[in-house]
């Protein structure tokens, strides 16, 4: 029974996205025409540009800054609902990932990949990933509970180059449409502290955030960032729906901020 339920819950988080898009064309939003299949099959990668659209015109040119890019899969599905993407600044540590992110991004022309991590100094440091997951790759150790989960090995090692991202301020433009993707594995607090200035440019941050203690001696991201954000303007809104395995409440989600004057875009009048 628990099973079915479970399988019942799960079809309509399908149905529910739907129906999201549906009222997102009726606003005029640009939705891809397979958007329904798209859903069925993947839905925990698609709801994430499907709610940034209640925010954003993906009409009008955009330019995406995904770090911790890993082999470019974000960038990829984010153009199948962002068609008027005119710039991605791709931000990942791992060069030999290098050809899986031109390989997902061979239709698209404008972007440039920065093999470096994002944190809060200009500094060299180990990161520890796995060949066949190296989207788990961190600089930091998983929590016991979390490492069993992922059965994580990180036996690979390489020293990568560290940087603030307010280095790169000069590579955006305030008159775009910018949404920028963090996911970095537990460096998260330490990716904005060194980016306040270049974030406060942006519209929309969709970032993977822990509620919990998920790497060792390392405190929940989500409060300590969130408190940064606000600095600049920027406030969590929407809680994505997924990653239950482990418990029926969240250890970590992706979590969309947007500033302040977009906040009440959330209601159906708004799009």
């Amino acid at each position: 029974m628990f099973k079915f339920f479970k399988k019942l819950n799960s079809l309509y988080r399908r149905y529910d996205l739907i129906e999201e898009c549906k009222r997102l064309k009726k606003a005029n939003k640009f939705i891809p025409s397979n958007y329904k299949s798209l859903i069925f099959f993947k839905p925990s990668i698609y709801e994430d540009f499907i709610h940034l659209l209640c925010f954003l015109d993906n009409r009008v040119n955009t330019t995406l800054i995904d770090i911790g890019a890993n082999i470019g899969e974000f960038s990829y599905n984010f153009l199948k609902f962002f068609p008027s993407t005119e710039k991605i600044l791709l931000f990942e540590p791992q060069n030999h990932l290098n050809a899986k992110i031109k390989e997902n991004l061979k239709n698209f022309n404008n972007y440039n990949i920065y093999n470096v991590g994002i944190g809060d100094a200009d500094e060299k440091k180990m990161l520890h990933y796995e060949k066949d997951r190296t989207y788990l790759g961190s600089f930091l150790e998983y929590e016991k509970e979390i490492n069993s989960f992922y059965k994580n090995k990180n036996d690979n090692t390489k020293e990568v180059t560290i940087a603030k991202l307010d280095n790169y301020s000069e590579l955006i433009k305030k008159n775009k449409q910018i949404v920028v993707k963090i996911d970095v594995q537990g460096f998260e607090y330490k990716a904005i502290k060194g980016g306040l200035k270049f974030l406060k440019f942006c519209d929309v941050l969709i970032m993977e955030c822990s509620f919990l203690n998920e790497y060792k001696n390392t405190e929940p991201s989500f409060v300590n960032c969130a408190e940064l954000l606000k600095k600049i303007d920027l406030y969590p809104i929407i809680f994505q729906n997924f990653g239950n395995t482990i418990s029926t409440y969240a250890y970590e989600r992706d979590v969309i901020f947007v500033k302040k004057k977009l906040l009440n875009k959330i209601f159906y009048k708004n799009y």
